[in-house]
């Protein structure tokens, strides 16, 4: 297993963060920038050339983008989203684009790479806030998923694909437990609980 930045507690449990949902707000008003950073963002695809890469460009206002106008997939696992619509005119049925850039990542698969780095020089480059939406705590127990409990809720969903979930998905404080040995092709037991944290869901 590699992590990017890491914790062992005294159990010899592993603590991470495995998944980040972060908001970026553009320091200029308008779409100039926006559509400046998607250049400099294909830039990244021309010289890291052997990414995996797609981009859909100019979309209307949909709930499966989260209104946003561009979306693009970066290396494996990056996702970015940018020019939040906002304010819309049920008459003229035109929305506002607001300059904002909605960032997922893994920073486990993803954290040390160089494209990673570059990206985030060019996103703080126009960027003067950012907000922390979601991270999933992960802790990595050396143990069989069987050997362990959850103890103080009755809301167990079910398994899913071998992967027992708790709660109510998406919801702030959503668990799921499943087998990392598998997942990884590790030698040794490892089962991994993770934790949805939401700062926009309750």
């Amino acid at each position: 297993m590699e992590y990017y930045f890491s914790e062992k507690d005294s159990y010899g449990y592993v603590h991470s963060v495995d998944n980040l949902v972060l908001t970026y707000y553009v320091e200029n008003i308008g779409t100039k920038c926006i559509n400046k950073l998607i250049s400099d963002i294909q830039k990244l695809k021309e010289k890291y050339n052997d990414v995996d890469y797609w981009e859909k460009l100019n979309l209307n206002p949909s709930r499966k983008y989260s209104f946003y106008q561009h979306a693009i997939h970066l290396d494996m696992g990056i996702y970015i989203l940018l020019g939040h619509y906002t304010d819309f005119d049920k008459e003229t049925k035109q929305a506002t684009i607001f300059p904002m850039i909605k960032l997922e990542i893994n920073p486990n698969k993803h954290g040390n790479k160089p494209i990673f780095k570059d990206l985030l020089t060019l996103i703080n480059s126009c960027c003067y806030d950012c907000t922390l939406n979601r991270y999933d705590y992960a802790i990595d127990i050396p143990i069989t998923t069987d050997k362990v409990q959850v103890f103080g809720t009755n809301k167990e969903k079910g398994l899913y694909k071998g992967t027992r979930y708790y709660g109510q998905r998406n919801k702030n404080g959503f668990c799921r437990i499943y087998d990392k040995q598998k997942e990884q092709g590790l030698d040794t037991p490892l089962t991994r609980v993770e934790h949805v944290i939401s700062t926009t869901k309750t």
